[in-house]
């Protein structure tokens, strides 16, 4: 879901601005930029017109890693998602449309980098504004966004972003498809929303656009996954049975037309607005052969859509992710949530904001996910507020000294977490010889209510009571005997405490915790 408001004037004035300051050339269907500089910016021509095969065969790609659960470089280092959504009119990203200001955007991505963001989602085109178009007419590409991307893609590698790429901004085309380019009224093959997935016509010129795509940018090292469509069942009154044909056919023809280019193919996902999607959708998300990793949008409510308080929004994301593990127990993969936040309710009160935002991230990871999770900004300016990337550099330093690619046969083991104190909640990923547990306080005053609430899934039972009770053991049942490092995380500060030895017995790993007054997470190795 993308409801987002109006940019800042700033912004809005990036993209209407007209045409791009150094010129285009159109030569043949490709287009050809210049490299240029502006002041201290320097923007290089896109590799793709200057490669070949056996450039791109020693590109670093990332792809999924040998657990099945998280992702890794090709080199075999570990890749873990620490990252948001994003969008060219937004705050930050619109003064690169026409190279308005690129040092702004230039400037964030730098930012992005210094707190550990490895990763944003973005589509091709951003249809709440007319003007950030990637196609209009369908077939005839925008110069000026073609440039941003050019650009974009650029900075990214400059900064060691990487992307989950998707070309059809679906929410805003679907509520602005009146003046929309694929309408057919305005020109284009569309006639009615549900040939977005079973017209001939219409699956060509999306072909089409994959094409010029993965021609443009397909051999960017920085692209994480393309992306096949943005919540494919949520707008277009499609069958299950016309969404899989259509994914099937669309993920056969990306990959082996990105194969064909250039040798080589980045992942492929798609993702669905269902939390926990059953039936043939639940076969495409979790199962498909040709999708390379599950990707679903944990819009709980009122949990994580009308947050309550920040504790329920973590249980709702631990649950989520559990579902997903569960789906993919036969096949592993991993296991994204690429789009979540207060859509019901926004913006939220600031500090509120960052609990919840913290709460949910640590969920995310130490539930099982291969990453924070990816929240749209649902914030007014409409981008993730400076506190929030403190959230991000405490969790990417946490990642960083843990070995997630050593983990084999990973799941999650919730239910192999005993904690002494009734007030802490407890969720773990491992496997029988490591473990990542993150303990948070429930700080609420009185336990939720309403049976079968995904909120109420997760660790221990909960109640309320004062902060700081000293004293709490937790039991890791399920490591095999043995000699362990266990590392004690300040989850906030992203600063490891302290460190012990400890022996696990038949019974498990029993580890005498300090005074927990929010959350603390746990890093569980061999010695």
């Amino acid at each position: 879901m993308d409801f987002t408001p109006e940019p800042a004037t700033s912004a809005a004035g990036a993209v209407s601005r007209g045409r791009p300051q150094r010129p285009l050339w159109v030569a043949g269907g490709v287009l050809l930029v210049a490299a240029l500089t502006l002041g201290s910016f320097t923007l290089r021509p896109h590799l793709s017109r200057l490669a070949d095969h056996r450039r791109v065969q020693k590109l670093n790609y990332i792809r999924v890693a040998p657990n099945g659960r998280y992702f890794q470089f090709e080199d075999g280092r570990p890749f873990i998602v620490i990252g948001q959504n994003e969008a060219i009119t937004w705050p930050n990203m619109a003064e690169l449309y026409n190279r308005n200001d690129p040092e702004v955007t230039e400037a964030y991505l730098r930012t992005l980098q210094e707190h550990g963001v490895n990763t944003i989602r973005v589509m091709a085109e951003y249809c709440q504004f007319d003007l950030s178009y990637l196609q209009n007419p369908i077939g005839t590409f925008v110069p000026e966004t073609v440039q941003y991307w050019d650009d974009f893609f650029a900075l990214a590698e400059r900064y060691g972003i990487y992307v989950i790429f998707t070309p059809w901004d679906t929410f805003w085309m679907f509520r602005n498809l009146d003046r929309n380019p694929w309408y057919a009224a305005n020109g284009g093959p569309l006639e009615e929303p549900r040939d977005w997935l079973r017209d001939p016509e219409v699956i060509a010129a999306q072909k089409e656009t994959w094409r010029f795509i993965i021609d443009r940018w397909g051999d960017s090292p920085n692209i994480l996954a393309w992306e096949l469509m943005n919540e494919v069942e949520m707008w277009w009154g499609n069958t299950e049975e016309e969404i899989l044909r259509w994914a099937e056919e669309m993920a056969a023809f990306v990959r082996e037309y990105e194969r064909q280019r250039w040798g080589k193919n980045h992942l492929i996902t798609i993702s669905v607005a269902k939390n926990e999607p059953t039936g043939l959708l639940a076969d495409l998300v979790f199962r498909h052969p040709l999708i390379d990793f599950a990707n679903t949008h944990l819009y709980y409510e009122p949990a994580v859509n009308n947050p309550p308080d920040t504790i329920s929004a973590a249980l709702a994301v631990n649950h989520g992710v559990r579902h997903a593990l569960a789906e993919t127990r036969e096949n592993p993969r991993p296991y994204l949530d690429t789009e979540s936040g207060p859509i019901s309710r926004w913006p939220l009160q600031r500090d509120f904001d960052q609990e919840y935002y913290h709460n949910m991230s640590w969920a995310h990871l130490a539930s099982g996910g291969a990453g924070q999770g990816l929240r749209w900004p649902y914030t007014q300016p409409h981008t993730l507020p400076p506190e929030f990337r403190k959230v991000q550099a405490a969790m990417a330093r946490f990642a960083a000294a843990v070995d997630w690619l050593a983990f084999t046969g990973h799941r999650n083991i919730d239910q192999q977490l005993t904690v002494t104190d009734p007030q802490l909640i407890a969720m773990g990923t491992g496997d029988d010889r490591r473990a990542v547990v993150w303990l948070l306080r429930d700080t609420r005053p009185a336990p939720a209510s309403g049976a079968g609430d995904p909120a109420e899934a997760g660790g221990p039972a909960a109640g309320g009571g004062a902060p700081g009770v000293p004293g709490p053991r937790l039991t890791v049942a399920g490591l095999a005997p043995g000699t362990y490092a266990v590392e004690f995380w300040d989850t906030w500060a992203g600063v490891r405490m302290a460190e012990r030895t400890l022996e696990a017995g038949p019974e498990g790993l029993v580890i005498d915790l300090p005074a927990i007054d929010r959350s603390l997470a746990l890093y569980i190795a061999p010695r």
